[in-house]
C-alpha cells in the first residue's frame, strides 16, 4: 500500500555473527559495564540466554590506558573495576570488542559536561510536598535526562481494621513531575526548572528527596529517543484494534561492525530532607 510507504529504504541485516552491545561510561563509575547479544531473526525473542555472548574480549580505553572487562555469569554482563581509566568531561573514549568468530567491533564517545548543582525549593500543601527544581547550563549542552525518587514510608490508612489478620501497610512515597517534558530530551536551556509533586510526605517516617540530574552525550539520547518511538510503535501493535501501519523508525547506532550504542553521560545528585 502506497499509504504505508515511509519513504525510508531498509538496509537488510544478516543476523549471522552480528553482535547487539550497550554500554554506558561517565565519570562517575566505579564499574565498568558492557552487554554483549548476538541479535536474533524476528520472531524469536531477544535477550534470551541463549543469545548472550560469554567469549569476546571487550576492552574500554582512551588511545592510552584502559581496562579490560570480562563476562559475569551472574549479572549477565561484561565488567571490570575501574583502575586504569581516567574518564573526565570532553574526553574521547573507545570500546574495541573481539568475538570468538574473528569479528572487530568498535564505538567510540565524548563525555558530556558536568551539569551545575541544582536547587530545590518547596512547600507543604496538605500532605503532600510540591517542589521546583532550578538549575542553570553554562555549556548549552542540549541533550539530558532528570529524575526525582522520593524515599520514606508512610502508614496507609486503607484496611479493614475487622479482618483478624489485619497489620498496617506502609507505603514508600512517591515523587511525580508535573512538566510535560519528556525524558531523555534535547530541549535543556540555559535556565531551566523542574516541578514536581511528593505524595504523602508529610505522614512519611523521615522522607527525602534525591534529584538526579545527568547530561548525555548525542548518540545516547537518539539511541533512547529511537527505542522510545519503537516501543510505541510495538505497543499499538500487539493486539491493538487500531495497529499502526507505518514502519517503524529504525534504532539508533554507534556501533561499527554490530549494533546498539557506546555512549557518555555525566550527572550530579543533590538529597534533601523534606
Amino acid at each position: 500500500m502506497p499509504g504505508c510507504d515511509s519513504g525510508v529504504e531498509m538496509e537488510d541485516l544478516l543476523v549471522d555473527n552480528l553482535v547487539s552491545v550497550t554500554s554506558v561510561i561517565s565519570p562517575q563509575d566505579t564499574l565498568l559495564v558492557a552487554y554483549l547479544y548476538s541479535a536474533q531473526p524476528l520472531g524469536q525473542i531477544a535477550f534470551e540466554d541463549s543469545a548472550l555472548i560469554k567469549d569476546a574480549q571487550v576492552i574500554i580505553h582512551d588511545g592510552k590506558a584502559g581496562d579490560t572487562l570480562s563476562y559475569n555469569a551472574l549479572s549477565k554482563r561484561y565488567e571490570a573495576e575501574r583502575n586504569y581509566l581516567n574518564i573526565v568531561p570532553s574526553g574521547e573514549y573507545f570500546l574495541s570488542i573481539k568475538t570468538k568468530e574473528g569479528s572487530t567491533i568498535q564505538g567510540s564517545c565524548i563525555i558530556p559536561s558536568s551539569p551545575e548543582m541544582p536547587k530545590i525549593s518547596g512547600e507543604y500543601q496538605g500532605d503532600d510536598y510540591y517542589f521546583e527544581v532550578e538549575w542553570r547550563n553554562p555549556s548549552n549542552h542540549r541533550f539530558y535526562t532528570f529524575f526525582a525518587l522520593g524515599n520514606g514510608f508512610y502508614e496507609s490508612d486503607v484496611y479493614d481494621e475487622l479482618d483478624p489478620q489485619f497489620a498496617p501497610q506502609y507505603l514508600q512515597i512517591d515523587a511525580q513531575l508535573t512538566d510535560d517534558t519528556l525524558y531523555p530530551s534535547d530541549g535543556q536551556q540555559e535556565n531551566n526548572s523542574v516541578r514536581g509533586i511528593v505524595y504523602s510526605a508529610k505522614i512519611a517516617d523521615n522522607p527525602t528527596l534525591l534529584i538526579t540530574l545527568r547530561n548525555i552525550d548525542e548518540p545516547l539520547y537518539n539511541y533512547l529517543d529511537t527505542y522510545r518511538d519503537y516501543s510505541d510503535w510495538a505497543a499499538n501493535n500487539e493486539g491493538s484494534l487500531f495497529p499502526n501501519f507505518q514502519d517503524f523508525r529504525p534504532i539508533y547506532s554507534n556501533i561499527e561492525n554490530g549494533l546498539g550504542v557506546f555512549a557518555g553521560s555525566n550527572q550530579v545528585t543533590k538529597k534533601i530532607q523534606l
